[in-house]
This record gives structure tokens, C-alpha cells and sequence, in this order.
């Protein structure tokens, strides 16, 4: 059994689990750090077959984040799907759990679709291989 919360403020959330061939796992959600000012991060652990954590790696992509889903790519990358600033936010993470800078707007696209919270919920793999939030 594992628990994990960062920085024992009741702010954490996991959202998403993803394991890879070599029996790491990556943890994605949402974490507050940064007391007594809080900050929301979209937030990648990478916990080793036997249950250590072996990284963890935290984004202020904006304001007000919160990691709703995660979706393995076939290429070994990561897209963490949810809010931050009330927009769509996508961002993709490498095998390693860091950022991908090279992807979108250094790693992450945000997506105004209305004029109100703007939240992803869930990110599917089509049967072509292409993506869909």
C-alpha cells in the first residue's frame, strides 16, 4: 500500500497511473507545494517496481491547476489533461516524467473553449494512433 502526500497539507491528488514495460510506475496528478504560499502543480512520480519513489517532478503551468487524467502514448510519452488559469490544459510529460518542452508552448497547450472553466476530464487513443480530448 502506498500513500503519498507531499507536503501533508490534504492538497494532493492522483489522477492517473501509468506502467511501463520495466515495472516503473508513473503517478500523475496534482500537488500543493510551496507553504505558507500555496502553488497547484500538475505532478509526475516515478516509483520503482518495488514501491520507492525514485523522481518526482512538479509544473506551475498557471493558476488554479488540477490534473483530471493522464494517457500513455505509444511512444513511451505521457499527456497529463486537465485546468490551469480555467483553461483546457495539455501537457506532454517524456518516458522519464519530465516535461517535453518540444511540445506545444514549453510542454503544455491551453485551450480557451468557453468563456467559463475550461476542464479536460478524460484523453482517449484513437484506433489510428491520434489523440483525442
Amino acid at each position: 500500500e502506498w500513500s503519498y502526500d507531499v507536503q501533508g497539507n490534504g492538497g494532493d491528488y492522483g489522477r492517473g497511473l501509468v506502467i511501463r514495460d520495466n515495472g516503473d510506475i508513473l503517478l500523475t496528478g496534482r500537488s500543493i507545494s510551496g507553504w505558507p504560499s500555496y502553488t497547484d502543480c500538475f505532478t509526475v512520480y516515478r516509483i520503482n517496481a518495488y514501491g520507492v519513489t525514485q523522481q518526482e517532478f512538479n509544473y506551475d503551468l498557471g493558476a488554479n491547476e488540477f490534473v483530471d487524467s493522464s494517457l500513455a502514448l505509444p511512444d513511451g510519452k505521457i499527456l497529463l489533461v486537465g485546468t490551469s488559469d480555467n483553461d483546457l490544459t495539455v501537457s506532454r510529460h517524456l518516458p522519464s516524467g519530465q516535461l517535453d518542452t518540444t511540445f506545444g508552448s514549453s510542454g503544455k497547450i491551453k485551450i480557451p473553449v468557453l468563456s467559463s472553466t475550461d476542464e479536460g476530464y478524460r484523453a482517449t487513443l484513437a484506433a489510428d494512433g491520434d489523440r483525442h480530448c
